[in-house]
Parts: structure tokens; C-alpha cells; sequence
């Protein structure tokens, strides 16, 4: 399925006027806005229908109706089957949520279609028990055949519920793939989000790093400052010659910047460790005091 895979519908709104004259058992007919396919159908079961019963044509044409509905309906199956199978095929790279919305509203549409097929099939059901009870019956409306009329009606009715409920059933899985999409693409944001955090705790170990270490030379720096003098000088020796000098008190520099140092060092290292040494100080502490106890009981 390409990413411009689109869904093309064709909605066709059909009619029946049926026009029954008890006196001659004659029937006026019109069918409006049918297809081909209904046409071809009709007329092949022309031959079949009683004109003598005045719902015979509704559950013919309420049959050939149900068949449209039904292959409607497996179609979109078919559609959504090759999506679920595009959807695990693509992963959470590039779900296609305009897709899965625009088949939803297809499968909404014709989820309502089927809910008002259905209650217009049971009320030519109830329309013809109401014949049946309070009109009088020529004498060649054959009981049989209004038996057959019935039950025809019936199974239609089924037939049209049991296709609202695989209707009902492809929008569930429309919208666990649907969900399914929303779900990767808040994983993969998530893993980014871990990420980056991980990125960022390696930034923060760096500059903690380039933080102690401009600190370990900034100390001496620093001290350097204070005493502010030349340990050095380059300058003429007793021989004439141009040489470099290192001056007596050398040993000041090294005796406050190396103990400093040490201690700044030894500092951050007990303020970067204090959740831990507060651990096993408190560790400590309640041993001690649980040995205490021990031996106050014992005596």
C-alpha cells in the first residue's frame, strides 16, 4: 500500500414504490436509483415472486439490497485487513492517520446506513403481520406462500444485522490500529525524551569535570597571585651569560598550593559523594544501636 493510497467511495441512495390492488391482485412497481448489479438481479427473480402477495417485491428487493450492504462491507474489510497489515509492515516511522480517519468515517457511514436499513426491514415486517391479521386474503394469496413472504423478510433482517455487526466490529479494529499509532508515537517520543536526558547527564558530567579541573589550576594560580612575586627570572649569570634563575623560596609556592589543592579536591569529592556517605553513616548508626539494644537485653 503506497503513501497515496486513498479510499473512493460511491454512494447510491435506492428506492422502491410498490402500488397493490387487491381487487384485480395486480401490482404497480417502481424501482428508483438502482444499479446495474440490482437490475440484473431483479429481473432474474422476476420469475420467482408472487404477484399476489403486496410485500413480495419488498423482500426481493430487501434481499438484493442486503447483498450490496454485505459485499459494502467485505470490501472495507478487505481495506482494513491490507491497512493492519501496512501498519505492521511500516512500524511507528510513518502511521497514516489521515487514512485510518478517513476509513473510520466510511465505516460510520455505513454502520448508519445499516442501522436505518434495518428498522426500515422491520417495519415492512410489522406492516405485513398487520396485513396478514386484519385484511382479507384473496383467494389466491396461498397461506404458504405468505408463510415464505415472512421468512424471507426475516432472514433479511438477520442477514442486515449480522453485516451491522461485522460493521461494528471492523471500526473496533480501525480504532485499536488507530490507538496502536498514537501508542508507538508516544514510545518513540518517550525514548527520544530518554535520550536526550542521557545526553544531557553526560553534559553535566563533562562540565562537572572541566569544573574541577579549572579548579585545580586555578588554585594555583591563585596562590601564585597572592604572593605575588618572581620565582623566575631570566637574567645574567656570575659568567656574563643570559640564563634562567629559579629563586630561593620556590618551596613557599609548592607548600600552600599542593595541601590547598588536596583539600579543594578531597572537598568535592565528599560533596559529590554525600548521599552515600550519609548512607552508610546512618547505617553505621543503627547498628550501633541495634548492637545496644541487643546487649541491654541480654544483661
Amino acid at each position: 500500500m503506497p503513501n497515496s493510497f486513498m479510499v473512493y467511495d460511491h454512494w447510491t441512495q435506492l428506492a422502491v414504490f410498490v402500488r397493490h390492488d387487491f381487487s384485480t391482485s395486480t401490482q404497480l412497481v417502481m424501482f428508483i436509483n438502482c444499479t446495474d448489479q440490482i437490475k440484473s438481479q431483479l429481473r432474474a427473480s422476476m420469475s420467482s415472486i408472487q404477484t399476489c402477495d403486496p410485500y413480495s417485491r419488498h423482500a426481493a428487493f430487501a434481499r438484493e439490497t442486503m447483498n450490496v450492504y454485505d459485499q459494502a462491507i467485505w470490501d472495507l474489510r478487505g481495506v482494513v485487513w491490507e491497512v493492519e497489515a501496512y501498519q505492521k509492515q511500516l512500524g511507528s516511522v510513518q502511521p497514516q492517520f489521515t487514512l485510518l480517519h478517513d476509513m473510520a468515517r466510511h465505516i460510520s457511514h455505513n454502520k448508519e446506513i445499516l442501522d436505518v436499513a434495518a428498522d426500515a426491514l422491520d417495519s415492512i415486517i410489522y406492516e405485513q403481520s398487520v396485513l396478514d391479521e386484519q385484511h382479507p386474503r384473496p383467494s389466491d394469496r396461498v397461506p404458504w406462500h405468505v408463510r415464505d413472504v415472512h421468512q424471507q423478510s426475516y432472514l433479511t433482517s438477520k442477514g442486515i444485522r449480522a453485516t451491522k455487526l461485522r460493521c461494528i466490529s471492523l471500526n473496533e479494529r480501525l480504532q485499536y490500529e488507530i490507538n496502536l499509532a498514537f501508542n508507538n508515537i508516544s514510545q518513540r517520543n518517550n525514548e527520544a525524551s530518554v535520550q536526550m536526558a542521557k545526553s544531557a547527564m553526560v553534559d553535566n558530567m563533562m562540565m562537572k569535570t572541566v569544573a574541577i579541573v579549572s579548579l585545580v589550576y586555578l588554585l594555583g594560580t591563585f596562590v601564585s597571585g597572592i604572593f605575588g612575586m618572581n620565582f623566575s627570572n631570566f637574567d645574567t649569570n656570575e659568567s656574563g651569560a643570559m640564563a634562567w634563575g629559579l629563586s630561593d623560596n620556590f618551596w613557599l609556592y609548592w607548600l600552600v598550593t599542593i595541601p590547598l589543592t588536596l583539600t579543594t579536591m578531597a572537598v568535592c569529592l565528599l560533596w559529590l559523594n554525600r548521599d552515600v556517605i550519609t548512607r552508610v553513616i546512618c547505617g553505621r548508626t543503627s547498628g550501633s544501636s541495634g548492637v545496644e539494644r541487643a546487649s541491654m537485653l541480654g544483661h
